[in-house]
């Protein structure tokens, strides 16, 4: 016999914490960016930081359980940029910090005109 379960929402116990996930992973912070890294919308993220063309650094507000998270970059192309791009990370991420770097296909630094990050894995 099938179960049919309709709901239009769940909560913790509280009413407002998150459900915890069992035998399950979701993202633990994600944001969308523009160039001068004004945060469009997030979750669990801090703060983003403009370092130079094409050069952000990304702060989790959760730190992870160690350096071996995955993490996710891309972009929209920015004006006359429309062109193949790739992402270079030569920066040591840190439980909370995530250097990305966005480059042409020259490997010239690019800008971008919206950047998508997300980090999945365990938090601390």
């Amino acid at each position: 016999m099938t179960s049919v379960l309709n709901v239009d929402s769940i909560a913790a116990k509280d009413g407002t914490s998150p459900v915890g996930l069992t035998k399950q992973s979701a993202a633990k912070a994600w944001v969308k960016f523009d160039n001068d890294a004004t945060i469009n919308a997030s979750f669990s993220i801090s703060s983003t930081a403009d370092n130079g063309t094409g050069d952000f650094s990304i702060t989790i507000a959760n730190a992870m359980s160690s350096v071996h998270y995955a993490s996710f970059f891309s972009d929209s192309p920015n004006g006359s940029n429309q062109n193949v791009y790739g992402f270079k990370n030569t920066h040591v991420p840190t439980t909370t910090v995530n250097r990305v770097e966005n480059q042409n296909v020259s490997n010239s630094a690019r800008d971008i005109e919206n950047g998508y990050f997300c980090v999945l894995g365990d938090l601390a």
